[in-house]
Parts: structure tokens; sequence; C-alpha cells
């Protein structure tokens, strides 16, 4: 299920005359999905894989410069795990 995502990209300027902090805003769309496999009650294997697509990019800029830096466009993501499950000693079996 596709997901929004913000926040705040914050940097420090170094080593150039007049630096400051400079803050500007990053968003995304991150889509994802997962699948797993369970062999046991206890045990399940998973996989997953989750993508970025960048609505606006951050970038670092020098006055008389120019751009020095930009985010990517997007991303790609991908998880694989071992899960080992637990039940507590109270409760009921379905």
């Amino acid at each position: 299920m596709p997901r929004r995502r913000a926040g705040q990209h914050a940097r420090d300027g170094v080593g150039v005359q007049d630096a400051s902090r400079e803050r500007s805003l990053w968003s995304a769309l991150s889509p994802s999905v997962a699948v797993a496999f369970v062999p046991t009650p206890r045990l399940a294997l998973w996989l997953a894989c989750e993508g970025l697509l960048a609505f606006n990019r951050p970038r670092f800029l020098i006055e008389n410069g120019g751009e020095v830096w930009r985010g990517g466009r997007g991303g790609l993501r991908v998880v694989l795990g071992i899960e080992v499950r637990f039940r507590a000693k109270n409760s009921r079996r379905p």
C-alpha cells in the first residue's frame, strides 16, 4: 500500500564564506509489498520490497557556485527476514 512520507532536510555550510544552516522540505510516495512463507507456526520467512518516488528533492547550493548536491529521484529497498513467533503462556490455540 502506498504511503506518503515527508520531512525536513537540514544542512550546514562548511568551508565556505558566510556559511549558514539551511532547511528544505522533502516528500515522497513510498509503495511497498511484502510476502511471508510460514513453514511452521513459530517460524516465518518473508521478503519485502519498498520503492521511493520523490515529489521534491532537497539540494545544496553555493551562491555564485551553483548546485553542489541534489537528492535522488527515487530508491528501492529489498529486505529478507526471518521471524520467530512466540506465544504467550496464557494464550489459547485457535
